[in-house]
């Protein structure tokens, strides 16, 4: 089930599907005799713009956009080559509708993660901020958990208690480590609301080498 960004990236490739059908199935003949595509703006403004769609809804990383950079740079004035990235844009569809683009999402969620959690580390070391560090953990912690919670198709809106709960009664992972997380949670939670003393540098610090570890596992090269 896609969520509403998700949604959205689809309507739009649906649109541009239907704007290179539109382009390639209405071509002008050249003077040598061959079908071209007329409009040159259009076509310009059509490739524009798939390639923002590519790049926004799959990544710069991806093989959906590195296939369109070669067809992109090849005789795109011919209609043989925009029904190829029309092909390339149903392909995409396809990936996205049914689902299979959850584990690309969770390398990039990843990758934002282990620097996020660098700069909680940056935080506690070395000006020997725990609360700015148990912060920054804590925004992790509970994007994370959500992310989990829509691939495992929960409703991803209870607070982070709840869904940790759930996502553990689901077995998506171990009580003990239910319990790790609600902990993490607990200091998450003092810090944002300034209770400061509710906790001290060695809770801190089993937070940020508890989740780190934990989205190495969850988010990192198989998912």
């Amino acid at each position: 089930m896609l969520n509403l960004k998700q949604k959205h990236y689809a309507e739009r490739i649906q649109e541009l599907i239907a704007e290179g059908e539109t382009l390639a199935n209405n071509p002008q003949v050249s003077k040598e005799g061959y079908k071209i595509i007329g409009d040159n703006a259009k076509r310009t403004e059509w490739l524009s713009k798939v390639e923002n769609i590519i790049e926004t809804t799959f990544g710069k990383n991806s093989s959906q956009f590195r296939l369109n950079e070669k067809l992109s740079s090849g005789k795109t004035h011919l209609p043989t080559q925009i029904n190829k990235i029309v092909g390339l844009l149903r392909g995409g569809l396809s990936d996205l509708e049914g689902g299979y683009l959850v584990s690309q999402e969770f390398l990039i969620a990843g990758e934002i993660y282990a620097t996020v959690l660098e700069q909680a580390k940056d935080y506690f070391y070395k000006p020997k901020d725990k609360n700015v560090a148990a912060m920054l953990c804590r925004t992790v912690l509970e994007d994370g958990l959500k992310r989990m919670a829509r691939k495992a198709n929960l409703n991803d809106k209870p607070v982070p208690a709840k869904l940790n709960e759930k996502l553990c009664e689901k077995g998506l992972y171990k009580e003990h480590l239910r319990r790790s997380i609600s902990a993490w949670i607990k200091i998450g939670n003092s810090a944002a609301h300034g209770d400061f003393n509710d906790y001290d540098d060695n809770h801190v610090k089993t937070m940020l080498e508890g989740i780190e570890h934990f989205f190495e596992s969850e988010f990192g090269e198989n998912p």
